[in-house]
This record gives C-alpha cells, sequence and structure tokens, in this order.
C-alpha cells in the first residue's frame, strides 16, 4: 500500500474514531454500527407498526431520504477507503430514528428534520468514484460528514432523562430549528466546494490524459514504425461507460412521486436485464405544469445506475429531436464508443451523425433509455426509434394522453396532482424556511386550491421568497384574484387555467418593470432554450433593450426572476440558456393580447425580430450551401421558428411584415441544405403567405419579387423530389421563377450585370428545363440548355464554374438518352458527375444524387450489370453518409432491388424491398415512391412463390395507382400492356426510369430479356 493511501487511512481513521465516542457518551440507549438495508429495513417496520398514527406520514417521509444518506455514505466510503464512516451514519440514525418514535407527541416535528438533514446530503458517490485517490476532497467531504453528525447529535442531546421538556423547547425557531439549520447551510457549503474541486481535477485529469496520450502515441509510432496520427488511432479506442446527454444535474427541490417512479421502473424493467428484447416505453402525460419534465429527469438520476447510456432529447419540433440525435452520436465519439465520420458537409454530417446514433442503439448490448421529452407529434420520432430487439427502454413526455403504441411494449402513467403534504414540502423548500403548524396547515389549503399543481406551487413560493408577505397573506390574495378573474372555460381544463392564471397575475403583479419586459421577450422564443449571449449582444438601435446590456441591471433582473422561480438559467454546449415554462409563455403571450393597448405586443414582437436580424449573416444570393454560416443557422433556427409561431396566438395574429419573410426564406434555405424538407416546406409557404398579404404595388416591387424568386428556386426543387402530386407546382414555380429573375436582370443597367446576376438568372432557366423534363419535354429542355452553354462558356471555364458546367452535362445526358443516343448520353452525363465531384471537394450527399443519374442511365443504355455495380456503389455511401433511412437511400435499395429481380437474384431483391417497406414512414418517403416499391416488391414475391403476400402487395400498389389516376390524370396514362408503365410517371424523372422515353433511346418497355448481361426492349 502506497504512503499517501496509509496516511489517508490513518487520517479518516482518527476521525471516525472521534465522532463514534462522541455518539456512544450521549447516546441514550446502545449504539451499534449499522448499514443501508438494516437502517431500511427498520424503517419499514416501524412505518407497519404506526401506519395508523397520525405521525404516519412523517415516518414515511424519511424512506425516500435514505438514498441520499446511502449515496454520501458510498462517497465517503470510496474516498476513504473505510466502511467506519457509513456504519456510523447509518448506526447514529437508526438509533435516532428508532428512539424519536417513542415520543409519540413530537415525532412529526423531529422526523421533519431528520428527513430534512437527510436531503440536504450531496448525491456524490459517482463524482468520487471517478476520483478515489484525491485527497484535496476529503476536507469538503470531512466538512459534510461532521456536521451531518452534529446535526443527529443535537436531536439526541434534547432527549434527556426528564422527558420532553427541553425537547419540545428545542422545537422552538430559537434553538432547535436555528441550530440545524446552520448545520445543513455548512453542508451546503461543502458541497459547493467539493464540486468546485471536482472541477479543478477534471480539468487537470483532461491536461494529464492528453500528455499521456501523446506520450502513448509517441511509444506507439516509435515501436510500430507508425505516423503520428496512425498512433494516435491504434491509442484511443478504449470506449468509457456510462454515457450520457443528460446535462442537468438532479432537482433538488424536486419532492415525492416515489411511487410514480417505482410505477416507471417497474415498466421500463420488466423484460429481462441480460439479453435483447422489444424497447420498453413509458409515457408520462398530463396538464402541463405537472412536473413531466422533473419526473422523467428525477427517475433518471434514481436509477441511473442500472442504465449505460441516458440520452436527454428535446422533441417539440423534429429539427430538435434531430439536434439531439447528433449530440448523442457526438457524445458516443467521445467515449471512444463510436469512431470517426467522413461526412463533408453539414446536411449529409447530420443524416450520418442520426444514422450513427441510431444503429449504435440498435446494434449494442449496453443497456441505454431514451427520454423525448415534450412530444406533441409521435410522427416526429417515428424516423428515429430503433427499430430492432435491444436493450434499451424509452420515456416520453408529453401532454397528450391519447398516443398511439410506437413499441410493442407501451405503457402510460398520467401524472396525477402532487400529494397535498408533498405540495407543503415543496412550498417551504423553495422558500428555504422551517414552517410553523399554523404556516403548514394554510399550506395544505393553498395545495388544495390550486388542486395539487407543482407549477403553481412553485410559483407561489418564489412570490413568497422575494415578497414580505405571510403565507396566509398570499393565500388571501389567490382567493381574491380568483373571484375577480373571469373563467372562460369549464370542468377540469377551465379549472386549471384559472389557477394558473390567478397564480401567474399574482407572481407578475409586484416583479419591476425590466423583469416584466425580459419575460415578454423570453414569450415569442424557444422556451427550452434561448442563448443569453443572444440577449446580451448589445442593440443600440433599441434603446428599450439597454437593460439587456448593462450588467448591473440584467443582473438583478435575472436574480429576481430566478428567485421568484419564474426563469432558469442553464449551461449547455452552446453557451448560457434561459429557459422558461410553457404554460407560463403562454400566459405572458395571452396577456399581451389582452392589454388594452395592444401596441405593447407588436412593439415586443419587433424587438425578437430585430435581435434575430442582426445575429443572422447575410443569405447568399444564390442560395448555395455556405458552411460558414451554417452554425449560425443550426443556432438561431428554432428562435426563428418559435417567433412565426408565437406571432400567431393568440388572436388576432400579429401582421407579418415584408422584412420577417426573407428572415424565413434564409431558414427555409438552411433547412433544405439539411435535408430537413418538412420544415422547410412549411417556413417557405408561411414567407410566401407574408409577401401575397403585402399591398399590390409593393408585391410587384423588385424587392418583394427577388426574395419570391428565391422561395420558388427552393420549393420548385422540393416539388421535383415528390413527384407527380406536386408536379403541376413545380412548373407553375419555375416559370414563374423565370420571369421575376428575367425581369431582375432587366432592371441592372448593362454595365452593371455581374456574373453572379446572370448565374441567377442561369440557375432559373435551367430549373425551368428540369421541370419541362418531368414532364417529357425533352427538346423545349434541350434548347435553354443549349442556350445556357454560350453563357457559362462566357463566363469561363469548366474548372471555373464547375457547378453550372455539371448541370450542363448531366441535363444533357437525360436529353440525348430520350434521343436515342445512349453513347453520348452516358459520356454527358459521366462528365456532369466528374465536375460535380470537383465542385464538392469530394463525395457528398449532392454528388451521389448524380451518380445514381449516371447508375440509372446505364440501365436505360441497356448495361445492367453496370448500373447495378454502380447504384450499389451509390447506396454504400449514402448509408455513410445519409444514414439508413433517408429517402434517397431507399431509392437506392429500390434500384437495386428492381436490377437483382430482372437478373435473376430475387432473394436479394426482397431484401431490397423489405428494407424499402420497414423504412418508408422513418425516411418520410413521398406516396409515389413507396407505390412503386410495393408493385415491384409483388413481382419479386410471385417469383419467390409467395403468392398471397405478392398479391397483398400488388393490391395495395393497385390502389395507390387508382387514387394517382383519378388525381392526376393530366399527367399519368394507364397503359393496359405494361401495368407498371404508371409508377415510373408518377416519379420524377432522374428516379430509375423501366419505361418511357429514356428506356433504350425512346423505345418503351413493354417486356426484357436479359441477353448476356445486356436488357434487349420491345416496343409494342
Amino acid at each position: 500500500m502506497a504512503m499517501q493511501e496509509v496516511e489517508v487511512r490513518d487520517y479518516w481513521a482518527k476521525v471516525f474514531s472521534r465522532r463514534k465516542t462522541e455518539i456512544q457518551e450521549i447516546c441514550p440507549i446502545e449504539f451499534k454500527d449499522s448499514t443501508f438495508e438494516e437502517v431500511q429495513t427498520a424503517t419499514q417496520n416501524l412505518i407497519k407498526k404506526h401506519e395508523n398514527k397520525r405521525f404516519s406520514r412523517a415516518l414515511k417521509a424519511i424512506s425516500p431520504t435514505l438514498e441520499k444518506v446511502n449515496s454520501f455514505t458510498r462517497a465517503l466510503t470510496t474516498l476513504s477507503t473505510l466502511s467506519m464512516g457509513a456504519t456510523i451514519t447509518w448506526g447514529t440514525l437508526q438509533i435516532l430514528i428508532e428512539y424519536v418514535c417513542r415520543f409519540s407527541a413530537a415525532i412529526e416535528t423531529s422526523l421533519d428534520i431528520i428527513a430534512k438533514v437527510n436531503n440536504a446530503l450531496p448525491m456524490y458517490d459517482r463524482a468520487s468514484a471517478l476520483y478515489p485517490g484525491a485527497t484535496s476532497l476529503r476536507w469538503p467531504l470531512q466538512r459534510i460528514f461532521d456536521n451531518c453528525i452534529d446535526c443527529y447529535i443535537l436531536i439526541i442531546k434534547e432527549f434527556d432523562q426528564s422527558g420532553l421538556k427541553s425537547f419540545f423547547k428545542a422545537l422552538t425557531p430559537s434553538n432547535l430549528t436555528k441550530s440545524v439549520a446552520k448545520k445543513i447551510q455548512n453542508i451546503d457549503d461543502g458541497e459547493k466546494e467539493f464540486f468546485q474541486l471536482v472541477e479543478q481535477i477534471e480539468r487537470e485529469a483532461t491536461t494529464s490524459r492528453g500528455i499521456q496520450q501523446a506520450r502513448t502515441i509517441g511509444a506507439i509510432s516509435t515501436q510500430l514504425g507508425l505516423t503520428p496520427e496512425q498512433a494516435l488511432v491504434r491509442g484511443s479506442h478504449e470506449a468509457r461507460y456510462p454515457v450520457r446527454t443528460i446535462e442537468v444535474r438532479p432537482n433538488p427541490l424536486f419532492v415525492g412521486r416515489e411511487a410514480v417512479l417505482e410505477k416507471i421502473h417497474e415498466y421500463l424493467f420488466k423484460a429481462p436485464c441480460d439479453g435483447r428484447h422489444d424497447i420498453t416505453c413509458c409515457v408520462i402525460h398530463g396538464l402541463g405544469g405537472q412536473g413531466k419534465t422533473q419526473t422523467a429527469l428525477a427517475y433518471y438520476w434514481k436509477y441511473r445506475d442500472h442504465y449505460d447510456a441516458g440520452f436527454w432529447l428535446k422533441s417539440s419540433t423534429a429539427g430538435e429531436i434531430k439536434k439531439s440525435y447528433v449530440k448523442i452520436a457526438k457524445r458516443l465519439r467521445q467515449a471512444n464508443i463510436l469512431g470517426s465520420t467522413q461526412a463533408h458537409s453539414t446536411d449529409t454530417e447530420l443524416s450520418a451523425e442520426v444514422g450513427l446514433a441510431r444503429e449504435w442503439l440498435e446494434g449494442t448490448d449496453r443497456k441505454w433509455l431514451l427520454i423525448f421529452d415534450n412530444l406533441e407529434d409521435a410522427n416526429l420520432i417515428d424516423a428515429y426509434l430503433p427499430q430492432e430487439f435491444s436493450r434499451g427502454s424509452i420515456i416520453i413526455t408529453t401532454q397528450k394522453a391519447h398516443m398511439s403504441p410506437i413499441t410493442n411494449d407501451f405503457n402510460k402513467i398520467e401524472l396525477q396532482p402532487l400529494a397535498s403534504e408533498d405540495c407543503s414540502a415543496l412550498l417551504f423548500k423553495i422558500w428555504g424556511r422551517e414552517p410553523s403548524n399554523c404556516e403548514k396547515d394554510v399550506s395544505h389549503e393553498i395545495s388544495e386550491w390550486v388542486g395539487g399543481l407543482p407549477l403553481a406551487i412553485v410559483t407561489i413560493a418564489g412570490y413568497l421568497k422575494r415578497s414580505e408577505s405571510s403565507v396566509k397573506e398570499i393565500f388571501d390574495s389567490l382567493k381574491l384574484s380568483s373571484r375577480i378573474w373571469a373563467s372562460t372555460g369549464k370542468g377540469i381544463v377551465g379549472s386549471y387555467e384559472k389557477t394558473l392564471s390567478t397564480v401567474f397575475g399574482l407572481a407578475l403583479g409586484e416583479i419591476s418593470h425590466n423583469s416584466r419586459h425580459l419575460l415578454q421577450i423570453l414569450a415569442f422564443l424557444d422556451p427550452l432554450g434561448i442563448p443569453e449571449e443572444m440577449l446580451r449582444r448589445g442593440y443600440p438601435e433599441m434603446p428599450s433593450l439597454g437593460f439587456l446590456n448593462c450588467a448591473e441591471e440584467y443582473l438583478t433582473v435575472r436574480e429576481d426572476l430566478g428567485e421568484r422561480q419564474l426563469i432558469k438559467r442553464v449551461q449547455s454546449e452552446e453557451g448560457m440558456i434561459l429557459e422558461i415554462h410553457r404554460s407560463l409563455q403562454l400566459n405572458l403571450l395571452l396577456g399581451m393580447t389582452k392589454e388594452l393597448n395592444s401596441a405593447k405586443r407588436l412593439a415586443v414582437f419587433h424587438e425578437v425580430t430585430g435581435m434575430l436580424q442582426s445575429v443572422l449573416p447575410a443569405a447568399s444570393r444564390l442560395q448555395q450551401n455556405e458552411k460558414e454560416t451554417w452554425p449560425f443557422f443550426e443556432k438561431y433556427g428554432s428562435q426563428i421558428l418559435s417567433l412565426r409561431r408565437n406571432s400567431q396566438w393568440p388572436d388576432p395574429p400579429i401582421s407579418l411584415e415584408f422584412s420577417f419573410a426573407k428572415m424565413l426564406s434564409n431558414i427555409g434555405t438552411f433547412l433544405w441544405h439539411t435535408g430537413q424538407i418538412r420544415e422547410c416546406d412549411s417556413t417557405m409557404k408561411t414567407a410566401v403567405a407574408i409577401i401575397e398579404a403585402q399591398p399590390a404595388d409593393f408585391k410587384a416591387s423588385p424587392e418583394c419579387e427577388v426574395l419570391l424568386s428565391d422561395i420558388y428556386l427552393v420549393t420548385g426543387i422540393i416539388a421535383d423530389c415528390v413527384g407527380v402530386s406536386r408536379r403541376q407546382e413545380s412548373l407553375d414555380h419555375r416559370e414563374e421563377l423565370l420571369r421575376m429573375r428575367e425581369k431582375e436582370l432587366k432592371t441592372i443597367e448593362a454595365h452593371k450585370v455581374t456574373v453572379e446576376d446572370e448565374i441567377r438568372w442561369g440557375n432559373a432557366k435551367g430549373d425551368l428545363a428540369c421541370a419541362y423534363m418531368q414532364r417529357s419535354r425533352y427538346s423545349e429542355a434541350k434548347e435553354i440548355m443549349t442556350e445556357l452553354l454560350k453563357y457559362y462558356q462566357k463566363w469561363g471555364r469548366e474548372d471555373d464554374y464547375p457547378y453550372e458546367y455539371s448541370k450542363y452535362y448531366l441535363y444533357l445526358g437525360y436529353i440525348l438518352m430520350a434521343e436515342g443516343k445512349p453513347e453520348e448520353a452516358l459520356d454527358h452525363a459521366r462528365k456532369g458527375l466528374e465536375l460535380e465531384t470537383a465542385h464538392a471537394d469530394g463525395v457528398d450527399s449532392t454528388v451521389l444524387l448524380t451518380q445514381y443519374s449516371v447508375a440509372s442511365l446505364l440501365f436505360n443504355a441497356g448495361e445492367v450489370q453496370d448500373s447495378l455495380r454502380l447504384h450499389q456503389e451509390t447506396l454504400d455511401r449514402r448509408l455513410e453518409i445519409c444514414g439508413k433511412n433517408s429517402q434517397y437511400t431507399l431509392e437506392s435499395y429500390e434500384a437495386i432491388g428492381i436490377l437483382h429481380h430482372l437478373v435473376g437474384e430475387n432473394k436479394k431483391a426482397a431484401e431490397c424491398f423489405k428494407i424499402c417497406i420497414i423504412s418508408q414512414y422513418r425516411a418520410n418517403w413521398t406516396r409515389e415512391g413507396v407505390a412503386r416499391a410495393r408493385y415491384w416488391y409483388s413481382k419479386v414475391l410471385a417469383s419467390l412463390g409467395e403468392k398471397h403476400e405478392a398479391d397483398k402487395e400488388l393490391e395495395t400498389a393497385l390502389l395507390e395507382k387508382s387514387w394517382f389516376l383519378k388525381n392526376y390524370p393530366q399527367f399519368l396514362f394507364d397503359d393496359e400492356q405494361n401495368e407498371g408503365a404508371i409508377f415510373d410517371q408518377m416519379l420524377p424523372m432522374w428516379v430509375l426510369q423501366l419505361s418511357g422515353p429514356l428506356q433504350t433511346g425512346g423505345r418503351t418497355l413493354a417486356s426484357t430479356t436479359l441477353l448476356e448481361g445486356k436488357i434487349e426492349c420491345y416496343h409494342l
């Protein structure tokens, strides 16, 4: 044993011996060492013995506090390397509880004091386990231990042989309660000191690991003859568990819900713990303010030792969920659980990270927990849930009581109002004082009045903490406000709304002007995370926000609102953020609308809009990928979307201005580049609606048409990706886009026209050619591209403008194939792929779109095996870059499945189509794409002799075919001799085509035969 360890053990042995002797001297009964299990059993026996007595509640309240004592004593044992401290603590506590129970007249108050002491003990056994040899931690740990034992001794000393006389005297605020409060404050101070030292140790450990890693790399590289980079890979692959993205520490104010936490654990752990099983899921639902999020958080921290990984996912929007999955992948990588990624751009990186995280959840044998917080639309997580058996569990918090099952093992818990005793405990815990019996009685009345709603209790406690009012005065004010408050609802919901409105009205009634102003600003933003640096950036053009830039004034406001429990300040990976409860946010929005002067609501909206406009970078005129601007849109995107949503509720909605449409267009373009198509589509539609609401003369202005053309460029591309259901929209937007871009070009004096101006016009022209090709108008598309080539050549060489030239060569590839010139078509398409790869400086999702097109044109040229090989290569890269559940990936699976079927490899084909059908919802695949996949899957199943399943798939596909024929007859032609042709017509022209003008030089594919790896097509 090292000398230092011997010294540590000797030191702690002396501390423990001294305290044990002191306890034995004053102990009224024989002292015996004890353990957590023994005290837990003894407490349970006492609860059973006294369950019919009036103090049984206080006795039951002791039981959950034993977990905190257990955590503390584990830390004590780890750092002292002796069990003596734990046995002394448990022995003293057991004597104290048993002895107190003999004094029935005083038991309730004394047990409450014991519970308060136990609850004050910090839970940092995990931190001590990480740094067991950290001798610097002994001082704060001893401080906490000594003060805990002091508290126990103070209570024991009051039980002298004269009976209860001195004990009752001690129960007055001037004696025992105050003495214990001082000791608890010392415990709190020790806890803060402990964690400060842990942070310092962690920083030193990180530095030490870096130095050690450098030495290891040097040693490996010397021994094995590797470069430092190669050695780094060799030396950094040890996985580290546990891993989590749950950044919020246990809430020290959380009370009650013990039965709920046990029920959740029962649901999640009823499956075998040593093998893979159906994912277990528990939904916690209830009205806003019931404490759903805090209950989920409390569950994790209580049972965290049962999980190797725990992940928290903000889930109100698809974007938040995607960001949370990216964070999971990042954390897994930091723990050496995942390898590095090779993504080349933000959209591909996001998709790849999501895919990697989900695949780890599906494939690992580690026990994991996902917590989807504030999920109101179950469809949002469908694309993210692991599909296969695993060792995982899921918790969902939501206000939706009727959520459809998302796993086979699916359970729900409706969060009931908090018990009156727990409400009282919560109120005084936040207030930070010991209540008198009279105050306790009033707190129970308040609990009943607010219906056991934790959010209401927290808000009232925050008000008490900042005011000089008594509990009775607060209750009287609430009852008075309630009588004059006009309820707009009936039943449970109406009562709930009335309660919160009354409580919030009281809490907001005495705050300062600046505090109210900050809350009104937060009401328009994302309640789960508002970057503090955005608020404090400084806005000289808006004098009304001056208090945010003044450190002293801002600190006063933030502390005031924090003390009142109206906001929380939380550390995130991006920096400090502010959080506000959604119920308070809605109340503030409603309050601003109901005010006689609605100008205040509009003024705050403009302030928030100005903030966001100042932090966002200027958008590209060409709407191309701008990697340097992505972090800004990633950081503030949710704020823009929240501002859009909260400006439209409650009625009357705020009339959005043109500048806001600009901001929506910019964030919409970002969403498009990062593959968030649904959100992009919705955002762009709002921007168009704002423009449509502008006065007629302004709508015709150059500024307005420039913005609308930018929007149409994106929405036209989105429409093309869908298929026939949006084919008319695609053409309409492209024609209007070209009209506006031509008008824009004409407004510029000839000598001032730049290449960028002409590229904007050229992009519109090229997009119209694409829309023509979607309708098989290849000759018109060729005219456009021939004209554009002259401009490209005027601007510069292919190396100077690879993106523009690549589009020309690819489009010409399709046109030439439709003209019956397959060799020339392939030459052009391959040239387009070469230039696109040069433009992207590697392979990304856009390059893979072009590569997919080349593979499909190879098939159209009759080169089946070459087509299959290139499609397989494209699929492999899409799995790596885009992930398994991407529309692009499924299109590759479908193409390969069709090709395998055509060459007689039906088992391989069936595997591809199974993936398509299973993953269709997760990938948000288009209805058109799924219909064709089902049609070809039916052919594959029939070839395998699975007639029943084949008939089911064919029936579904033909029902879809009938629906599309009925709704889009202008685009579809039902060829009775080739029932599959209509499914090709439904899809974009760049998806693998087996019929129509692209198939072998313009001839229609009615039947196919295989001759030496080529397909011969016969025109009927």
